[in-house]
């Protein structure tokens, strides 16, 4: 240890250029100041590699280096000691974050929070969709709680418009009966291919979230109304009991049937005879190819000419309304009966079919030409009248 004194100051300032680490481990430099001890007891003497060679072995980075003599011990007093990025430790001791026990951000992150928040909240509606227009979804009743068609608004009368002649092509064209969920699901449907064909948006979504105002539109789409004229005026054979009886010749050909098609079907332009008239000829199969009559259109209106003859037996009076539920019996009779006509003649049955749709054809004209066939001028001789 006594030559370790001896030692350059050039050799003491190698050894103390390199960076001191700040980590010591205490049971090393406990174990370096303990000598050994022997088996007997004493402590070994052990050789100072250190003083022999012309300078000290420079500081190995992570290792417990500390000066000998007292020069050097001087020396590391007197020079400031830090950590080098080089020897810290992943496992040593991080620098320290400052954060409140709340985790609320800063003043100043609050303050652009609450910019972005209101940002957020203060959006306007687009362009192109006005702020009142949720208002057309609006349902007008009545004192009694119903709905009339004549006081909605323009856009929703178009689409309930729409829907009760898509459901009235439907009924004619398809099948007049339908299973009470089936109907609905059809109906409601209806009513949204209707909103998407006028891009009535609110209506849309209004028909989606309510039910209770679909299932109200939905009974806007009213079935089939018979004038009571219409019986007053035909001319048919009646027995006993006051029902008429068929024409064996000609089934389903009297006035009353081809008087109904033309006051449900085919009287004005939004009628659905005049907006669907290709599917008349799309279902014809007789040898002219002339529109046919559908065999669901024919099986309605002698289900509501039976049931008008019932309410008329019955002395129902004006207040009865023809809804179609409590005929379905007679309806389904109707239409398997026209069924098995097909099946057994096709060829008659599609004569007939076509001279029905004929009929109805000649009574237009004739109601817009001729004034014989109008029950309000019937007894009128307008060739008798004089001209000057």
């Amino acid at each position: 240890m006594s030559d370790s004194g001896s030692e350059p100051v050039e050799s003491i300032a190698k050894a103390l250029f390199g960076e001191v680490p700040t980590i010591v481990n205490t049971q090393a430099a406990d174990r370096q100041k303990k000598p050994a001890k022997s088996k007997s007891g004493r402590p070994r003497k052990t050789r100072n590699t250190s003083s022999r060679s012309p300078t000290p072995p420079p500081p190995v980075w992570g290792s417990q280096y500390r000066p000998s003599s007292v020069k050097e011990k001087k020396y590391t007093a007197e020079i400031p000691m830090w950590d080098s990025p080089m020897t810290r430790s992943s496992f040593g001791p991080q620098p320290l974050k400052h954060s409140s026990k709340s985790n609320t951000p800063s003043p100043i992150i609050q303050v652009k929070e609450d910019e972005e928040d209101l940002s957020i909240l203060d959006i306007k509606p687009e362009p192109d969709v006005p702020p009142h227009v949720d208002t057309m979804a609006d349902l007008v009743y009545t004192k009694t709680g119903s709905v009339r068609l004549t006081d909605q608004n323009v856009e929703l009368r178009k689409v309930v418009q729409h829907g009760i002649l898509e459901v009235k092509a439907y009924i004619v064209f398809t099948h007049g009966y339908l299973k009470i969920v089936a109907k609905n699901s059809y109906a409601r449907e209806i009513l949204l291919q209707a909103v998407k064909h006028h891009e009535t948006v609110p209506i849309e979504k209004r028909i989606l979230m309510l039910v209770l105002a679909s299932s109200t539109l939905k009974s806007r789409t009213s079935p089939i109304n018979i004038p009571q004229a219409t019986f007053d005026s035909a001319v048919t054979t009646f027995d006993t009991e006051g029902l008429p009886s068929p024409k064996r010749q000609k089934p389903y050909q009297g006035q009353p049937i081809v008087d109904t098609l033309y006051e449900t079907f085919f009287k004005n332009s939004k009628s659905v005879g005049l907006q669907f008239a290709q599917r008349f000829l799309d279902i014809a199969e007789n040898k002219t190819g002339q529109p046919e009559i559908p065999i669901p259109m024919l099986a309605m209106v002698s289900t509501a000419i039976h049931a008008v003859l019932i309410a008329k037996k019955n002395k129902a009076g004006e207040d009865f309304k023809f809804t179609g539920n409590q005929f379905c019996d007679i309806y389904t009779y109707h239409v398997a009966l026209l069924e098995r006509i097909r099946r057994m003649a096709p060829v008659k049955f599609h004569k007939m079919m076509a001279d029905i749709y004929e009929e109805v054809q000649h009574f237009c004209r004739d109601a817009i030409g001729v004034y014989g066939t109008d029950t309000d001028l019937a007894f009128l001789d307008l060739e008798g009248m004089d001209d000057e």
